[in-house]
């Protein structure tokens, strides 16, 4: 978690997918991609944000043709960012990414040591998200 989360890394993976996009862009287009069209307010929450920044996000993101902003309500106040076409494809680029990853990782690994890693890793991830959630309900 502690290598994966370095900001180095983080952006020579990001470099690695699509150079001309920016991480916090990526970051948004992966989160949109996973979670489906937000306010930029929840974005700020799940993102961890201030507003200002997701803005800033939401229009680079949006010179690069990457997602779509649409009005809530009649008087246009609040709007949805959710992904275009380009974006979608970028997303599921951005997941591929991380499919690759694990490949090249566990290359040479044996048929039923890849079976107990898949078996562990989704152990794990339930575990991490019932932790999570834990936390986040304790603030």
């Amino acid at each position: 978690m502690y290598i994966w989360s370095l900001p180095q890394f983080q952006r020579a993976l990001a470099a690695h997918v699509a150079p001309d996009v920016d991480l916090g862009v990526q970051t948004l287009v992966r989160h949109l991609g996973m979670f489906g069209a937000q306010l930029p307010s929840h974005l700020g929450v799940a993102l961890g944000m201030t507003r200002s920044n997701v803005s800033k996000i939401v229009r680079r993101a949006e010179a690069h043709g990457l997602v779509t902003r649409e009005p809530v309500d009649r008087d246009g106040r609040s709007i949805l960012v959710d992904l275009s076409p380009a974006g979608d494809v970028l997303a599921a680029q951005i997941l591929h990414s991380g499919d690759e990853m694990m490949r090249e990782m566990t290359r040479g690994w044996s048929r039923e040591e890849l079976r107990d890693w898949t078996r562990l890793s989704h152990r794990l991830a339930n575990a991490a998200a019932e932790y999570a959630q834990k936390i986040i309900n304790a603030h």
